[in-house]
């Protein structure tokens, strides 16, 4: 059963860590690209008319949308259960998972509030934001696009240092679980 329980951890703190990757490596490689391409949406053509930036970049952020949605999704679930499974690893009620492996779960419990806190509280904030942005895009109001961008960028500022701190925490659950003893301190034996 440990065996499994180990597989089932490492397995989801793998997964846990792409998810938490996955948003920042599409947002590092659909916005240079759509931008560069001359990526277009019509509907959005009249506020962008001699803006391909800014087409581009409301483009690629359909593309980093999707790509946050279905990994938030995934961490609403590998959070809680990756966060179990290491708490069960350790065994805390019997205090012998060593001091490495209490970092870790302290790591893990951390980043399991910060997914939490991202996904229940930030996430449907710029979601909202981002919203309303392309809803005033489309209307051509620019005074309400740029307040909304502007509220965006805020939140946006803080979400990408949260997940660089999620990342690093998740990093340091993996040195944590890794470097944290395996078994039951064995009594010394002396021997003849």
């Amino acid at each position: 059963m440990r065996i499994l329980l180990n597989i089932l951890f490492w397995l989801g703190l793998t997964i846990w860590i792409a998810m938490v990757t996955a948003p920042g490596l599409t947002g590092m490689s659909a916005f240079p690209v759509l931008i560069e391409e001359g990526a277009r949406i019509d509907r959005y053509s009249a506020f962008f008319e001699n803006d391909q930036e800014g087409m581009g970049r409301i483009v690629a952020g359909f593309v980093a949308g999707r790509v946050f949605l279905i990994t938030d999704l995934a961490q609403w679930v590998l959070a809680p259960l990756v966060t179990f499974l290491g708490l069960l690893l350790i065994r805390p009620v019997r205090l012998y998972g060593g001091p490495f492996a209490w970092a870790g779960s302290t790591l893990l419990v951390v980043a399991l509030a910060l997914t939490v806190w991202h996904n229940g509280v930030m996430a449907p904030r710029m979601a909202e934001e981002i919203q309303n942005y392309r809803t005033a895009v489309e209307a051509n109001d620019r005074e309400a696009a740029n307040a909304a961008m502007t509220s965006f960028e805020v939140d946006h500022k803080t979400a990408e240092r949260l997940f660089g701190l999620r990342w690093c925490l998740l990093l340091g659950t993996v040195a944590g679980f890794a470097g944290g003893q395996r078994r039951r301190p064995e009594e010394s034996v002396e021997r003849p």
